[in-house]
């Protein structure tokens, strides 16, 4: 299996939930922004992959810029 092969560190809680966009019944919004309460946004699933791939090559620190 694949996802056994990828170092990996949980962060977030998945799956995120798909609600409706209040006075647009149609329109739904995946709601990425409750993926982790200390971090939310997207940026969680990026840090999980980083994160996993620093744990396996042995790194005891990680430090991480953006916008």
């Amino acid at each position: 299996m694949v996802a056994a092969a990828v170092p990996w560190v949980r962060l977030g809680q998945w799956p995120t939930p798909v609600a409706p966009i209040a006075g647009h019944p149609d329109l739904w919004v995946k709601r990425e922004d409750l993926t982790a309460s200390a971090y939310g946004g997207n940026k969680v699933r990026t840090l999980e992959a980083m994160f996993g791939r620093a744990r396996a090559a042995g790194a005891t620190r990680i430090w991480a810029t953006g916008a």
